[in-house]
């Protein structure tokens, strides 16, 4: 029997001129399908509650070695002074600072002074009662914590600068603010305690290490570190602001001036998102009315 080879059917061009009808003939779902999603995108924008950002410009406050003879005590007796665990004056404490206005001990403290669990778990408290709403679920520290971490704070160190910047958000802009001021306050009270108790600590040691020598240059040396960390706890004691300069504090926001939702952006979103979707249905009504009448 002979063969014959069948002939290749074409695929099946695309045909715009039937597309443009079919989108011609369901024109109405696609108005309808894109003023739904529309609308829903016009209705989130303004029912979301608007959160707030206060930010806080902060430089860092470089301790400039004393005057006189204490000039050139870190580059005289900074051995003795390491092997001692002592730091002498000019030593730089930005890192340490930034990393205690991010430290997790800081911002707890901070969550359990100011009593902000019901403020940061609002939907679980029930503000008449005084209580939370559900004894089975209530929230931690640890998620107070995460919280205040992951959503509301922002610390940007900027390396060429030296620039901090502290970025609280929430939905009063009143508390946001107050929070960034706060924070800083907190950071600079911190590390002044610190520097008192660690110059104290300092002193003592050098002056019982003073009693168990009879070296007069070693007296000499431990003499000027004593007056350095006496200087260093007089400085700390003296100033307010001790690790970061408030260079520009934060301030209440306009209540119209929040950062989320950004309105604008997504009623344009959900137009093209409607438009795209009423497309969509319109060709899958189409589908289904070509199936239903093949079948």
């Amino acid at each position: 029997m002979t063969s014959y080879p069948v002939a290749a059917v074409p695929a099946r061009e695309i045909d715009f001129v039937d597309l443009w009808r079919v989108l011609a003939r369901r024109r109405w779902t696609i108005v309808l399908v894109a003023t739904l999603v529309a609308a829903g995108a016009i209705a989130a924008a303004f029912l979301m509650t608007p959160v707030y950002r206060a930010q806080v410009l902060l430089a860092p406050v470089i301790d400039e070695p004393a005057a006189g003879g204490l000039a050139a005590l870190a580059g005289q007796f900074g051995g003795l002074a390491s092997l001692a665990g002592i730091e002498v004056p000019g030593s730089g404490n930005t890192e340490e600072a930034v990393a205690m206005l991010r430290s997790r001990q800081l911002t707890t403290a901070f969550i359990e002074d100011e009593s902000l669990l019901p403020v940061l778990f609002a939907g679980s408290w029930d503000e008449t009662a005084g209580a939370w709403r559900d004894d089975d679920d209530i929230p931690t520290m640890d998620d107070a914590y995460e919280l205040f971490d992951e959503d509301i704070r922002e610390v940007t160190h900027d390396t060429k600068t030296g620039l901090v910047t502290l970025s609280i958000e929430w939905t009063d802009p009143q508390l946001s603010a107050d929070w960034a001021n706060a924070l800083v306050d907190r950071v600079n009270t911190a590390m002044r305690e610190r520097a008192i108790d660690e110059a104290d600590r300092n002193v003592f040691y050098l002056e019982r290490e003073l009693q168990k020598t009879g070296i007069v240059e070693l007296q000499a040396a431990i003499y000027r570190l004593i007056e350095s960390q006496i200087s260093n706890r007089m400085l700390a004691n003296t100033r307010d602001e001790y690790s970061f300069k408030v260079i520009d504090p934060a301030v209440r926001s306009d209540d119209d001036n929040f950062v989320r939702p950004q309105r604008l952006p997504m009623v344009a979103l959900g137009v093209v998102l409607g438009l795209v979707a009423g497309v969509i249905a319109a060709f899958f009504a189409d589908f289904l009315v070509r199936a239903r009448e093949a079948a």
